[in-house]
């Protein structure tokens, strides 16, 4: 919000090119109303992973920056796309089309930010869960949604596969027994994607699963 505002002011206040400045600017700002009353609405993403024409629209200095970011970032990573952490539990980042090296029963999108690849959103296994970056979900939502995935075998990523992923792949975890506690499932996890890493409301939001 913060920054948000800093953008906005300086973009007014200068003018011209700056103005698109103010743009990003005004997106960071609702943004962060978003993280606040904790709703992935915000950013127009959709069940079916795609992102509405209308935050293609409001939003667009915001898609392009993190886009952009993510691209660089994945180019530069020597971090593996996704990694088998049980046999029936893949993780891992958001990936391209070509980049799907497996076959689950379940494939699990928690990006709000990012359109997933059109190709990989047409599977009949696809199914589009967005929570913000560094957010938690809401529980009963879980539950409902480990319910109908219990016994099938899932691939989980977020933008990177570190935070949401490393959330949502402990908790599953635990509804599924895999583990008998949350420390035990970020450990588990961690051995195989080193990268995850919890915000401290996600790490609060697990331990009040785990009870």
């Amino acid at each position: 919000m913060i920054l948000g505002v800093s953008m906005l002011t300086v973009g007014v206040l200068e003018g011209g090119l700056l103005y698109l400045l103010a743009w990003l600017g005004v997106n960071f700002c609702a943004l962060s109303v978003g993280h606040i009353v904790g709703s992935a609405a915000v950013l127009g993403k959709n069940r079916t992973g795609a992102i509405e024409l209308w935050s293609w629209i409001v939003f667009l200095p915001l898609h392009l920056y993190t886009m952009g970011v993510w691209h660089v970032y994945r180019m530069l990573s020597t971090e593996s796309p996704f990694n088998q952490v049980t046999d029936d539990l893949i993780i891992g980042r958001r990936l391209l089309a070509d980049e799907v090296g497996f076959s689950v029963e379940s494939y699990i999108d928690l990006t709000a930010e990012f359109p997933e690849p059109p190709l990989l959103r047409r599977s009949p296994t696809y199914v589009s869960y967005p929570i913000l970056d560094g957010s938690i979900p809401k529980r009963s939502e879980l539950n409902i949604m480990f319910s109908a995935l219990k016994g099938k075998s899932l691939f989980i990523h977020c933008a990177q596969g570190h935070g949401r992923t490393g959330l949502v792949a402990a908790a599953y975890m635990i509804f599924s027994e895999k583990v008998s506690n949350s420390d035990e499932a970020i450990s588990v996890l961690q051995n195989v994607r080193p990268g995850i890493r919890l915000s401290g409301e996600q790490k609060t939001f697990l331990k009040d699963y785990e009870k």
